[in-house]
């Protein structure tokens, strides 16, 4: 989780040194169901090609090996997917200024991925967050909100399948 938390605060530091015009004085989005990419094992240009086909996302000019980045300006939020060996290994999306929605967006994960075994963790950095599996897709998720930033929230998604409960 902290590798996680990390990269979410390199990447929403980034999004918003990239995004000022949409900062004023406090970034503001708005919540729209966005399902990343989970096709586990998918290349970059598949990847690319999915998002593309959503409409609205714009792929991050800034490179790093192994990593994809999108965001959408219209709705203050991001996507960004980890590429290893095999493919496709994770995957995020970020939506800021809307923690209102957070519990409607737990829902939507609940029942798009059919997560049965949500566990809330001990608030880490100012993030609370949650850890469950899905079957149903063959991954961790971990989501969670926080109001640094102006106030964001988060769900990654892992190829790797681990209960740390049991």
């Amino acid at each position: 989780m902290k590798k996680a938390t990390l990269i979410l605060a390199a990447f929403a530091t980034m999004f918003i040194s990239c995004n000022k015009e949409i900062i004023d004085p406090i970034l503001k989005g708005e919540y729209v169901f966005y399902e990343p990419c989970i096709n586990w094992g998918a290349d970059e240009n598949t990847v690319i090609s999915y998002v593309n086909a959503m409409g609205g996302w714009t792929k991050s000019e800034e490179e790093e090996a192994n990593k994809l980045r999108f965001v959408n300006d219209k709705t203050a939020s991001s996507m960004s997917y980890e590429f290893g060996e095999k493919g496709l290994e994770g995957a995020s999306v970020t939506y800021f200024g809307v923690n209102e929605k957070f519990e409607t967006f737990k829902n939507d994960i609940t029942t798009k991925y059919d997560v049965t075994d949500w566990r809330q963790q001990e608030e880490s950095m100012g993030i609370t967050w949650y850890y469950g599996t899905s079957n149903k897709v063959n991954c961790c998720i971990s989501m969670g909100y926080s109001e640094m930033l102006g106030g964001y929230m988060y769900a990654d998604f892992s190829r790797d399948l681990f209960h740390p409960f049991k």
